[in-house]
């Protein structure tokens, strides 16, 4: 859906984070992500954004003391969402 956006990103070198592909598998496996009648994500779309953002970037930091943070975000992926 963003690909237009997603391609000027990549055009400028330009890092993000996408979500999208977690979004669709889990919405195609019936999880309710979305507002009814929108686009925008509910309450668990929104913390599905927010832990899979925290993990990105706490995988990307490799700071000792976040280890404890990310096995958290891990744990809570996968008891809400199914994720690994």
């Amino acid at each position: 859906p963003y690909v237009a956006v997603k391609a000027l990103l990549d055009g400028y070198g330009i890092q993000y984070i996408s979500v999208d592909k977690p979004f669709q598998d889990l919405s195609a496996e019936g999880k309710v992500l979305y507002w009814p009648g929108n686009q925008h994500w509910n309450v668990p779309g929104n913390e599905l954004a927010g832990l899979l953002i925290s993990k990105t970037l706490l995988e990307e930091s490799g700071a000792r003391a976040d280890k404890e943070r990310l096995t958290t975000v891990k744990e809570k992926l996968t008891k809400d969402f199914g994720i690994q």
